[in-house]
């Protein structure tokens, strides 16, 4: 095994870093790829050796080992398919010295290198992969698509493993050519287009295996790596909200920190292609742990996020989005002004203002709003006016003119060279190039009349409060509420809100920095909703207002 990760290492390192980056290629360290295996082959058959106590128990399950088959569709140079042809052995030479010990004499050992099945798109590493597993049946070409630009025909497998390439949704068409993606978005439209590559991995694996059922009890079960996106958005609603819905997921490591070159944390899942408790082990398994030996600890259920919750029967109650957190809408992403030339520093502004005041406003982002609470830049803000009454500013629209159309123009054409899903989406803005990229209107509306809002940052290591006063344009990596009174201030801030979103939140660094969700943390949170509420004591409302007031003086 070490001979081969020494093998896979050097490949990653001799290759061209820009085809690594094209194809998402890193391979996986060998604690992981030990996690993986222990949960879906050695735990498992472990327990089935376990349940069998007698000589034909012992001679079924034999039977069931020589022919249980493992695919790793991305297989790179095979150390998924090493790792678990060793722990398929270990399981063998285990149940012989069992059937030994019950009298039933010596038998040869059954498993074979070809029930261990692979594909890999990089000749090398399959050259690699070939030279360590001889006996397996290992195909070259792409594992998503056939020449025909059709799925691919997967080989019929019990289990699936591997750490399938990781490329974010708008890198795909760039990286792998228009045509390859229209072809993949047509060959699996069950998936989002906005899913990380991997995301059509885990979906085809889960698609592909067979039902684990009290008939074949060892069937259908599956880990892979996954890119951290993979546990929200876009990804997680086409890959583990698809698992979740007939299988369980009974071992996870939400953050995981990838060391060498890669700098990327990620997540783990292995699941059961089932939802029969008979089937399942009482208990699921999240594992944590930076560096060293992972810790796992015992939880009742996990879900799409790769987080603990209650039992699926108990979940729908208690983290459901609650009515009164979502209407009115009260939490907003900010503006995303899509071009840099939007953007102008205090001198322009101050030269701008002199016949467009109206239009130049303080823009205020996430890091802004961390370090210094105010902005250091302004924003040309033409809202949503029409191109005749942005004329009213003449200034302003001169400068978007000259600093932002030709980005427009340029940002239209690459996205009509490489076939992006986001071509009628570029074409649209060319239509209102003087208007921010995304306007967010509805924040616009739920802002007006107010002289102030809350906002923090969507990504810190613990949310932050502030007010900020209206006229100052949010960027889209701050998170807006529309209050304005010291008791919602007092509310957001607690330490009950902090525990809810660091729980809740997704994380983007390991261990570290936090992305504020609004429909997994503030629609779910079970908070009081104004002044009037009759749950706490008489008087709660005002010590809340009292403590927020203090907070607030504390920190001027």
């Amino acid at each position: 095994m070490s001979g081969l990760r020494g093998a896979a290492a050097a490949f990653e390192a001799a290759l061209d870093p820009a085809l690594r980056r094209a194809r998402g290629v890193h391979f996986t360290p060998e604690r992981e790829v030990a996690w993986v295996v222990g949960a879906v082959i050695v735990r498992p058959w472990r327990a089935a050796l376990a349940r069998a106590r007698s000589l034909e128990a012992l001679d079924a399950l034999h039977a069931r080992l020589a022919a249980w088959r493992v695919l790793d569709p991305a297989c790179g140079a095979g150390a998924f398919l090493a790792a678990a042809w060793e722990a398929l052995r270990a399981v063998e030479r285990r149940l012989l010295a069992r059937r030994a010990a019950l009298g039933g004499g010596s038998l040869p050992a059954r498993l074979r290198q070809g029930q261990l099945l692979g594909i890999e798109l990089d000749p090398a590493a399959l050259a690699l992969a070939r030279a360590a597993l001889p006996g397996a049946r290992l195909e070259a070409g792409d594992a998503l698509l056939d020449g025909a630009g059709a799925r691919r025909p997967w080989p019929a497998a019990d289990a699936v493993v591997g750490n399938p390439p990781f490329l974010g949704a708008k890198r795909i068409a760039p990286e792998r050519g228009a045509a390859w993606a229209r072809a993949l978005r047509a060959a699996m439209p069950e998936v989002p287009p906005m899913a990380d590559l991997c995301v059509h991995f885990l979906r085809r694996a889960h698609e592909h295996l067979p039902p684990c059922t009290r008939a074949d009890p060892l069937a259908g079960r599956a880990g892979l790596v996954l890119a951290r996106n993979a546990r929200s958005g876009a990804s997680r609603a086409g890959g583990l909200d698809a698992v979740v819905r007939d299988g369980t997921i009974v071992e996870a490591w939400d953050n995981v920190p990838w060391p060498g070159a890669a700098q990327v944390g990620v997540s783990i899942a292995c699941w059961v292609k089932t939802r029969d408790p008979a089937l399942l082990p009482r208990r699921r398994r999240l594992w944590s742990g930076a560096t060293g030996a992972p810790a796992a600890a015992a939880v009742p259920h996990l879900d799409a996020s790769l987080r603990a919750a209650p039992p699926p029967g108990r979940r729908a109650a208690a983290l459901a989005p609650l009515a009164c957190n979502r209407a009115p809408k009260r939490c907003f992403q900010g503006v995303i002004p899509g071009y840099g030339g939007f953007l102008v520093g205090p001198r322009q502004a101050e030269r701008l203002r002199a016949d467009s005041a109206g239009v130049v406003r303080p823009y205020l982002t996430g890091r802004e709003l961390l370090s210094a609470g105010a902005p250091r830049r302004f924003v040309l803000d033409f809202g949503a006016l029409g191109e005749a009454e942005a004329a009213r500013f003449p200034s302003a629209l001169a400068h978007v003119r000259e600093r932002v159309l030709p980005a427009v123009r340029d940002a239209l054409d690459r996205a009509e060279r490489t076939g992006s899903g986001m071509a009628s989406a570029r074409r649209e803005h060319l239509g209102r190039f003087w208007q921010l990229w995304n306007r967010r209107d509805a924040l616009r509306a739920a802002l007006c009349g107010r002289d102030r809002y809350l906002a923090c940052a969507r990504v810190a290591r613990r949310p932050l409060f502030l007010f900020v006063p209206a006229q100052v344009v949010p960027s889209d990596l701050v998170q807006v509420f529309t209050f304005d009174d010291l008791y919602s201030f007092g509310v957001l801030q607690s330490r009950h809100h902090a525990a809810w979103a660091r729980a809740r939140g997704s994380r983007l660094r390991v261990e570290r920095d936090v992305r504020y969700a609004v429909r997994e943390v503030f629609e779910t949170f079970p908070w009081p909703q104004g002044p009037r509420f009759r749950g706490p004591p008489a008087g709660a409302v005002e010590r809340v207002e009292r403590g927020a007031a203090g907070l607030l003086a504390a920190r001027e």
